[in-house]
Order: C-alpha cells, then structure tokens, then sequence
C-alpha cells in the first residue's frame, strides 16, 4: 500500500507500508520513520487533548502506574498488562513503528521470553520530562533478569500516557535499546 501524507509545509510525504494480518500498521520506509513517528504522536496528542481535564498527573501517579505494570509483568498477567495500553497505541522498537489498532492483537508473549532466559523486570528508575493534566512523557530504566539471577539486559524506554476516564494508559512506547522484544513479533 502506498500512502501520501502533506506535511504542515505543504511538501508530500510519501510513505510504503505493509500491512500485517493483525492490521497493525509498520513503516518500512526507514528515511521518513522520524516523519511518521512525529505524525503518530501528533494524533496522540490530539486524541490525549479531547481526555478529560482534572488535576496534572503527579510523579507519585506515574511511579505507582509502572510499579503496577511490572508487577503485572512479573506476574505475567497478560489482561492485566494489555489493559495498561490504550488501543490504538504505537510502538517504536528497533527500527519498525508499529501501530497497535486491533484489540485481538497480542501485546506480550511471555512464552517466548521465558526461552530467552527472562526470569523478571525491575524498575530501576523515572524519569518525568512533562506532565499535565492529561498527559505525561516519561523515560523509564528496565533491567531485565535471568533465572540464572544475572542480568539480560539493562534498558531506557520512553513512555507518552494519557489519562482517559481517570486511568492512565500507554499510548506511545520507544525503546532507546535494541535488541528489545517482549516476545512477540514486531515485523
């Protein structure tokens, strides 16, 4: 498939994609992926906009939120997990954005990590860039461990939330380090 998007300079921004049985959506054009990035976070920023307002999201909110995600992790509760992300989300991992808009999608594949020796999460640190009342940026430190006890891989992701119906939810992920896979395909 072959899409054109205009750009806020009025220049045509052309893009090949490949769409994938589970409908998610990978730029393989890697010379216009920071456009498409830029393009994906905009609409996320327009859709977090629309969210209700309240009080800003605290330091205390968004550590307790990753808390939550890597006990759920930990736990290898799937539903759980997945209920942390907002549907649609995108990812960028590696050198592929992928556009999660399809709810039967697997988000984790915690078979898979377990062969690659994965044992458990930690969270090592956060780091909050912007918050507001319906929007956090936020870089995370990882470390993941064996089940020999000895680390896998120390890693920085970086996280946009957007608070809906008062429960924050990922909407954008971003690993800094790869190889990184939480054990599904992103292809």
């Amino acid at each position: 498939v072959r899409t054109s998007f205009h750009n806020l300079f009025g220049k045509c921004l052309e893009t090949e994609y490949s769409i994938s049985h589970n409908t998610n959506l990978i730029a393989t054009d890697r010379g216009n992926m920071r456009k498409i990035v830029l393009l994906i976070t905009i609409i996320f920023s327009i859709l977090s906009n629309l969210a209700s307002a309240g009080e800003l999201i605290d330091k205390k909110e968004i550590h307790t939120f990753f808390e939550d995600l890597v006990l759920k992790f930990n736990n290898q509760d799937v539903k759980g997990y997945e209920a942390l992300l907002m549907i649609p989300h995108a990812r960028h991992i590696a050198d592929q954005v992928t556009f999660v808009s399809d709810k039967s999608t697997p988000l984790v594949n915690f078979d898979q990590l377990r062969e690659l020796g994965w044992e458990k999460s930690l969270l090592r640190n956060t780091h909050i860039f912007y918050s507001s009342e319906t929007k956090a940026f936020v870089n995370v430190d990882w470390t993941r461990v064996g089940t020999n006890g000895k680390v896998l891989q120390d890693f920085t992701a970086f996280y946009e939330l957007t608070k809906l119906g008062g429960s924050l939810k990922i909407t954008y992920i971003s690993a800094a380090n790869t190889p990184l896979t939480i054990g599904i395909d992103e292809s």
